[in-house]
């Protein structure tokens, strides 16, 4: 729905970008003490409430005005109750299944997150065109009320041996047992390096994929906005079916970094090849994105890495910190592609008009980044699962 926003607020593509962004600049810095909320309450009334503020975030956009102020507001509760999911998957993933079974369970996490985007491709497209951008957010804000109620009856109440763990490593108050968690998380110079390549690897997710995707694959194909939509798609797809693949498989072999150092290296060939070559059928576009999505898909596994890395008082801090440095980077990139767009753009004549070679100029950050990430990756360490 980009170009129906920058149509009805009348912005530019970095403006538009700076306000949903805004998802990633709250969602980010609360991973500095989301996971130590965990590590020191447990799990089932912070992630309800959090999804009531993401279902109210998803109200305030259906009901902007001419100005983004709304628009902005509502990222902000999205990514705000956001911040607890993906975090909060994995915390309860450590309370209630073994140790060498995270890996594929962070990846099941995000083989259903995958189905979610999938729907906001195509179908979400669909769903603009005939009812407008702003029903279409009030219709996720109902669905949002819904999963809250199923997660209020489905998710089991904490058992008391982990309890009694949160009790045996409790502070003398919660904030010193937050600042306890997120010293040992953030000294840890493993941390920072999983966290870094972890984000290089998602950034065709959330830069490509989650914004700019569509546009750039309209642009270079000369294919309608479903069609487009369709052919991103893949990517999704190949997260699908790559995150449980590389978790399951990277708990059998019991290797993760390697993981990792592949996924950098094939996803930074794929990216540089999509934006050298043109001409590619739309069909090939999503043959090579599917490709770029399983390969990449190997960035949860940074998730797991960190949980290992770090002490297991510490472990939700663990897995929220890595998150955090994976989501700066998102909040850093949207934009950054939508100011290279302005910059590179000959003609202003109407908001949103980009040429084909102004979309591969934008892109190219993302090989670039990706080779980047390669590059750290060497430095990244296996640890034996405890």
């Amino acid at each position: 729905m980009e170009e129906e926003l920058q149509t009805h607020f009348v912005v530019g593509a970095g403006v538009l970008a700076g306000s949903l962004g805004m998802y990633y600049f709250i969602y980010s810095p609360m991973q500095m003490i989301v996971g130590a909320i965990f590590d020191s309450f447990g799990g089932k009334r912070i992630i309800v409430a959090a999804c009531v503020i993401v279902a109210l975030g998803c109200f305030l956009p259906s009901i902007s005005t001419q100005t983004l102020a709304l628009m902005t507001a509502g990222r902000f509760l999205m990514g705000l109750g956001s911040a607890f999911g993906f975090v909060g998957c994995v915390y309860l993933s450590t309370v209630w299944f073994h140790p060498k079974q995270l890996a594929l369970l962070a990846g099941l996490t995000t083989m259903l997150g995958m189905i979610g985007a999938i729907i906001g491709q195509a179908p979400l497209s669909f769903l603009v065109d005939n009812i407008g951008w702003q029903r279409s957010w009030a219709v996720a804000g109902w669905l949002g009320i819904a999963c809250t109620v199923m997660l209020l009856l489905l998710i089991p109440r904490t058992p008391t041996t982990e309890v009694d763990r949160r009790k045996a490593f409790r502070g003398s108050t919660p904030f010193a047992n937050i600042c306890k968690s997120l010293f040992a998380v953030l000294k840890n110079p493993q941390t920072w390096l999983i966290g870094l390549v972890g984000g290089c690897l998602y950034l065709p997710l959330t830069v490509f994929a989650d914004l700019w995707g569509i546009q750039y694959i309209r642009h270079v194909a000369g294919i309608t906005k479903q069609e487009a939509a369709s052919v991103v798609a893949m990517l999704y797809l190949g997260w699908l079916i790559g995150s449980p693949f590389a978790g399951w498989f990277s708990d059998y072999i019991g290797m993760r970094a390697g993981l990792m150092k592949w996924g950098t290296f094939l996803c930074f060939l794929l990216l540089s090849g999509m934006l050298l070559f043109n001409n590619i059928p739309p069909m090939a576009l999503g043959t090579l994105l599917f490709l770029i999505g399983l390969f990449s898909s190997s960035e949860i596994l940074a998730f797991i890495m960190g949980l290992e890395a770090n002490p297991d008082f510490a472990r939700g801090s663990a897995v929220a910190v890595v998150n955090m440095i994976i989501m700066l980077l998102g909040a850093l990139f949207q934009p950054i592609v939508g100011i290279l767009l302005d910059w590179q753009a000959q003609d202003f004549s109407e908001i949103g008009l980009y040429s084909a070679s102004d979309y591969r100029v934008a892109m190219s950050v993302l090989p670039l980044m990706m080779g980047f990430g390669l590059v750290l990756s060497f430095a990244l360490k296996d640890k034996k699962v405890k």
